[in-house]
């Protein structure tokens, strides 16, 4: 019983974190790094928008190719990491899979760059990664943490 409410509220914990100090910081990385980048790096015809209250920046090219660039770590991130935090019986690895998040946010980013300086294929590329190398990330990686931990315990 006392490990299960240990494991309630340090999920308690790692959402009240991510509202409060996370969502804030999600914010400062629209508007202070990846707007800013996005526009020092493209050409005037490449239309940049950011809309930093709901985290995303849509990048328009003259080609006709678009990306949503979306800050990392958002609920693709909670809601795997209240997995881990609730489920797994072992340490659930949650830094090693926010620093998965970031990395993959800047990937994102930097394949948008390369999307508006002229890089074929840069802002699909990035797109694909926002999409569906992300979804990946968040399924396979819990899933993995939560079978290791598994056969530890069964051993």
């Amino acid at each position: 019983m006392a490990s299960w409410l240990h494991r309630i509220l340090l999920a308690g914990l790692l959402l009240a974190a991510y509202l409060f100090a996370w969502t804030p910081a999600r914010t400062a990385w629209v508007t202070h790094l990846a707007t800013p980048v996005l526009e020092y790096s493209t050409s005037p015809e490449v239309q940049v928008s950011a809309r930093a209250r709901v985290h995303t920046i849509r990048v328009q090219a003259p080609s006709g190719a678009k990306l949503t660039y979306m800050a990392p770590a958002g609920v693709k991130f909670l809601l795997p990491g209240l997995f881990l935090t609730v489920f797994v019986v072992a340490r659930p690895r949650l830094g090693l899979f926010f620093g998965g998040h970031l990395f993959l946010g800047g990937v994102v980013l930097l394949l948008a760059v390369g999307g508006v300086t002229g890089m074929p294929g840069g802002l699909i590329l990035a797109d694909f990664v926002q999409q569906y190398g992300i979804d990946a990330y968040s399924l396979t990686m819990p899933t993995l943490v939560l079978v290791r931990s598994l056969k530890t315990q069964n051993t």
